[in-house]
């Protein structure tokens, strides 16, 4: 390995829904035994790499260190594991501009808490406080090193803890505790033809009203829970609804939820039977399931410029019957791309498939990406990508052209498959 490492700190987690839980969930689920890789495929937030994007999506850290100092960065799993019923409390980005400020809630349910705070540490830079304002006596840096700082706070004081960075750098931060209360969340819908609420199995779908069903556990340390929160994988708060509690025991409430089609945290709020906030954050993330896919054949085809190139596409619907629209673009200006329909109908776990068709009129050696993006009934947008390239050769090739049928010379058109890349846009 060179001089750099870099350090992926995945939780040994299961994902049901994107909430970890042993076995079975409170609803009697089953969970399942892996996170989903096709999550891992898609592109990801501001532009972070694949190790930052599964450790998202799995409550884990990416740390990172050099040869040197790998020891003392991996000892954050030996400071996790002093934790025997980890909640997570929040999970948040610290850009490089202001607000340099951290704040969050310690409840007196938390009987030790972990700030893990990780990117290219500058020890001096970062100072945590305590409800007074003052840096805690009882704190230990379980973690010291170039790629992450963990404070270990025992007993820590009920209220507003803060961390204030004085730098101009980006840090993760997420703050771990030990505690008896948690929650548990299972995503429901009407059943069109009972009109009973069923649970949803696997991804919950985007786009759709739903009923979210959250149990607490350790409900005796709690006063009230009063509201569920999404937020994004950086912690960006993405929008709040009210829970109302079910029953009168004070362990199950509901609340109406639309999902946006990007993946999210949940989170739950309330307050400790002394009064102080109380936040608890799902450690894994919920990754809902969009209405529609849209991928590009694995295609490969060589063209003469002036001749055609058929590059054939299927959408799936998994949502309504209702009308998709499609739309195509060319990063190169000398490649053509064009389109027979704009506007289609799509039956519920129906298909469409037709093709983009591109034109060339240079021999000069040129690329670009063809896109193909469909829009459904509810606004929701997907894309996939091909990339096209016109490389002249010398000598004329053999290789079948899919576009024109037989043997074709030179110069010619070369359709390489990216790795699909999926990107959402949602109305919230």
């Amino acid at each position: 390995m060179a001089a750099g490492a870099v350090l992926a700190l995945l939780s040994l987690s299961v994902i049901v829904n994107g909430l970890q839980f042993n076995g079975k969930n409170g609803f009697g689920n089953n969970i399942h035994q892996n996170v989903n890789l096709h999550d891992i495929n898609k592109r990801s937030e501001k532009g972070s790499d694949v190790y930052s994007h599964l450790a998202a999506l799995s409550g884990g850290s990416v740390i990172d260190s050099n040869k040197t100092d790998v020891d003392h960065a991996s000892s954050i799993t030996v400071a996790e594991a002093a934790l025997a019923s980890p909640v997570v409390v929040m999970v948040t980005h610290v850009n490089a501009t202001p607000p340099r400020d951290v704040t969050f809630s310690v409840d007196s349910a938390l009987t030790l808490i972990l700030v893990e705070v990780t990117g290219h540490i500058t020890k001096s830079a970062i100072q945590l406080s305590d409800p007074k304002g003052v840096s805690p006596v009882n704190v230990t840096l379980a973690v010291d090193s170039a790629g992450a700082l963990v404070y270990k706070i025992v007993k820590p004081s009920p209220g507003s803890w803060k961390l204030h960075f004085s730098d101009m750098l980006q840090y993760d931060v997420i703050v771990k505790g030990n505690s008896d209360v948690s929650f548990q969340a299972q995503f429901m819908m009407l059943n069109p033809d009972t009109g009973y609420a069923i649970s949803v199995p696997g991804d919950p779908p985007a786009g759709k009203n739903l009923t979210l069903a959250i149990e607490i556990n350790g409900v005796d340390k709690t006063q009230n829970i009063t509201a569920v929160t999404l937020y994004a994988l950086n912690g960006d708060v993405i929008k709040s609804a009210v829970l109302a509690p079910v029953g009168h025991m004070g362990a199950r409430y509901k609340a109406a939820i639309n999902l946006p089609a990007k993946a999210l945290r949940l989170g739950v709020t309330g307050k400790d039977t002394h009064g102080s906030p109380l936040t608890r954050v799902s450690p894994t993330a919920v990754t809902p399931e969009a209405e529609l896919t849209v991928t590009f054949h694995d295609t490969e085809g060589v063209i003469h410029p002036g001749r055609t190139l058929l590059l054939p596409y299927t959408v799936v619907n998994h949502g309504e019957r209702g009308n998709f629209t499609v739309m195509v673009t060319s990063e190169s200006t000398a490649l053509h791309p064009s389109i027979s329909r704009a506007v289609f109908s799509i039956n519920n776990n129906a298909s469409y498939t037709s093709n983009v068709t591109v034109i060339t009129s240079t021999s000069t050696p040129t690329a670009g990406n063809i896109r193909v993006t469909v829009t459904g009934p509810s606004g929701f947008s997907q894309f996939d990508t091909v990339l096209v390239t016109t490389a002249p050769t010398t000598a004329p090739t053999t290789r079948p052209d899919s576009g024109n049928g037989g043997p074709v010379g030179a110069p010619a058109v070369y359709v390489t498959m990216v790795t699909a890349a999926l990107a959402i846009s949602a109305r919230v």
